[in-house]
């Protein structure tokens, strides 16, 4: 359908709209751009799938062997190295959550889905943070983070996505 084909779009207008209006017919100067914004951690691209975690996602407990002992670490997800990443810098970031209803939404984001809101976020007159369960650290959705998710609505798996979800993304048909 090319659904993640556009999230390229999508992500480049949300980061670099002038640039992608100048060269919006340009596919390779887009995806030029578009991998740049990547390897500067501005984009993540991350796939959802039934063994993703909030431990993949916000932060988690990893088993580390050191001569022959295990050692225990919190170790940030990859959306919270995101959030932490644009708390300290004004431009815009995006994360693509590509097959958003493949994974368990509810165990994904756990209490975060509140968060996600824009009246919620960080600076907002409602914004709400929350202790992580690991890190015991105070954490908030800062509001220059923007999350694009793909799915399709024909898949069987859309049953998962609960109405928490659904009401806080703007939905965009995409017809084949």
């Amino acid at each position: 359908t090319g659904k993640t084909y556009n999230t390229i779009n999508k992500a480049l207008e949300i980061i670099d709209p002038i640039f992608y209006q100048e060269n919006q017919s340009n596919r390779t100067t887009l995806k030029a751009r578009f991998d740049q914004l990547v390897a500067s951690s501005h984009i993540n691209f991350v796939t959802f799938h039934q063994s993703f975690s909030y431990e993949d996602f916000i932060e988690g407990l990893k088993a580390n062997t050191v001569d022959d002992q295990v050692n225990y670490n919190i170790e940030d997800g990859v959306f919270k190295l995101m959030c932490l990443e644009a708390c300290v810098q004004e431009q815009n970031f995006v994360l693509i959550i590509d097959e958003i209803n493949r994974g368990n939404i509810s165990n994904i984001f756990g209490e975060l889905i509140t968060l996600i809101e824009p009246s919620k976020r960080a600076g907002c007159p409602e914004s709400l943070p929350v202790r992580l369960p690991y890190s015991k650290k105070p954490f908030s959705v800062p509001s220059n983070l923007h999350i694009i998710g793909t799915m399709n609505t024909a898949d069987k798996s859309l049953v998962q996505v609960d109405i928490a979800l659904r009401r806080r993304f703007e939905f965009i048909e995409m017809m084949p």
